[in-house]
């Protein structure tokens, strides 16, 4: 089976979830993954604001870890492309 972790705090879920399924004998990394989904959306309403379009019509993606000290969006890969100014 599959496991997705989409609850916070997954930065310290997924280790804990690793740690359980190793005493346990289960334990396959490729099975086990954490879903950052509500990041992206929160990066894609912060986008659509700052450039004046629906939340739905840009895409941008984020990379890192799922606490704002870890969380990067990447702007410049929004799509579609647009440039943000002041």
């Amino acid at each position: 089976a599959l496991v997705a972790v989409t609850t916070s705090p997954i930065n310290q879920l997924i280790p804990l979830a690793c740690e359980l399924y190793k005493r346990y004998g289960i334990f396959d990394y490729n099975r086990l993954f954490g879903i950052s989904t509500v990041d992206c959306v929160r990066a894609n309403n912060f986008a659509a604001e700052v450039v004046g379009l629906e939340p739905e019509c840009l895409i941008v993606p984020v990379i890192g870890g799922c606490c704002p000290r870890t969380r990067v969006p990447l702007f410049s890969q929004a799509k579609p492309c647009n440039q943000f100014t002041h």
